[in-house]
């Protein structure tokens, strides 16, 4: 009898939760076209993260969605920057996202549970994303702007890394798995301009990551590390990196040799006032994206602007 209640507790949760990341969803969605972006990315992380707790099908739908909603979000964003390092970096988000969902969407019309309505808005959804995917790639010039090229993992589980990737490959996604280290063997690809180890549980980045000299976009952003290695600051060639959502509480002096930095995300860590102050002073050229309330003294009054 106590396991039965357990279990009904349990799916009762679950159902909850489901239910108020969608609610958060729609909420974000409604911020998004009232132009308030901030809320609306607030809502779309907390209703993703809800949403994106099971295997069934609703499940995985709203994690389509969420990623849908994403991808408009940050079209928009890349619309109201007046800096062009800004725009591509919205804009190269956008797509990332745009490719995510018409994936997810697409593995959706697979499976069995969904009733042929959903199906069919499903169908329309992709068409969709086909044609908003493709006019958002236009006019990219670098290769890792083109996520028509990147060879993606994302959302498969993977603990290790995939057999088979070419060691020519230029373009890598590992977004949402399984990982808790820096893959091993993962430095040996050389020629990699844009890698994504977004959401996983990466606690730590081997010093081996300065073999990856070819780098121009990384994405750390939604993991769990609290430091980076020196060796990360020998990336000399590194225009984009998304370290959002982490637990930092310190940034490698050396990060100021990176001048050829044009993003630096640092939003939702927990680095300390003098940190910040600091990488602003000695990255003038580089946009910074940080959090208001981040930046506050604790001692003092004094804020530093965010961009």
């Amino acid at each position: 009898m106590k396991l039965l209640i357990l279990i009904l507790i349990a799916y009762s949760t679950t159902f909850a939760n489901l239910d108020l990341g969608v609610r958060y969803l729609k909420l974000a969605n409604t911020y998004r076209e009232a132009n308030e972006f901030n809320k609306a990315e607030e809502f779309l992380d907390k209703g993703k993260k809800l949403v994106n707790v099971g295997y069934k099908w609703e499940n995985k739908y709203w994690t389509a969605v969420a990623d849908e909603y994403f991808a408009y979000l940050y079209n928009d964003l890349s619309q109201i920057q007046n800096n062009e390092s800004n725009r591509n970096y919205f804009k190269q988000l956008s797509i990332e996202h745009f490719n995510k969902a018409k994936n997810e969407y697409s593995k959706l019309v697979k499976m069995e549970d969904g009733s042929q309505e959903a199906l069919s808005e499903i169908l329309e959804n992709v068409k969709s994303l086909d044609k908003k995917f493709a006019n958002s790639g236009k006019g990219n010039k670098n290769s890792y702007n083109n996520l028509e090229n990147v060879l993606n993992y994302d959302r498969l589980k993977l603990r290790e890394l995939p057999v088979g990737i070419s060691d020519k490959a230029e373009n890598l996604s590992l977004s949402e798995n399984k990982f808790r280290e820096f893959p091993p063997g993962l430095s040996r690809f050389t020629n990699l301009q844009y890698l994504n180890l977004s959401d996983n549980n990466i606690k730590s980045i081997s010093p081996d990551i300065e073999q990856l000299r070819n780098l121009k976009w990384l994405d750390l952003s939604d993991n769990k590390l609290k430091d980076l290695p020196i060796n990360l600051c020998n990336l000399q060639n590194l225009e984009e990196l998304d370290l959002m959502n982490n637990k930092l509480k310190s940034l490698p002096a050396c990060l100021c040799q990176m001048q050829n930095l044009k993003i630096l995300n640092l939003k939702n860590n927990d680095l300390p006032y003098q940190e910040i102050v600091n990488i602003i002073k000695c990255l003038p050229n580089t946009n910074i994206f940080l959090d208001e309330y981040k930046l506050v003294d604790k001692n003092k009054t004094q804020a530093v602007p965010a961009e």
